[in-house]
Parts: structure tokens; sequence; C-alpha cells
């Protein structure tokens, strides 16, 4: 009797082990089993982040070197 992966069996594995046995499964033509690796890889990919933009500071007009000059 072969081995049937379930959702629980494949959550307790590591992220490496979920994608041989993703690939493993594939080669022997079992979408169910690559259809629970590949749940489980989606419920652990991180979430990402916006970092927030900061607004620049306004750059001071440039002066021309003569009116640096007489002041």
């Amino acid at each position: 009797m072969a081995w049937k992966p379930t959702a629980e069996s494949i959550g307790a594995l590591a992220p490496d082990q979920i994608k041989n046995l993703r690939k493993n499964a594939e080669d022997r033509e079992m979408p169910d089993v690559v259809a629970l690796c590949d749940a489980e890889l989606e419920k652990r990919k991180p979430v990402k982040v916006k970092k927030e933009k900061v607004p620049k500071a306004p750059k001071e007009p440039k002066v021309p070197k003569a009116a640096k000059a007489d002041a």
C-alpha cells in the first residue's frame, strides 16, 4: 500500500521537502498531490509589505554664482 500524502502531512514538511514531493508527484502524474503541495506553498509565501514613500524635502533654488558674490 502506497503512502498517500494529506494536507496535514504536507503541512508538516519543510518547504524544500514540499517542492521535492511536488516534483515527484508531477513526474508520477498525481495531480491531486501536486495541488496539495501548491496550496501549501502558496500559504507559506511571505506577504510583501509596501514601503511608504517619504516625500523628499523641496530643493533650494539654485542661485547663480554672480548673485552669491554680491551678497
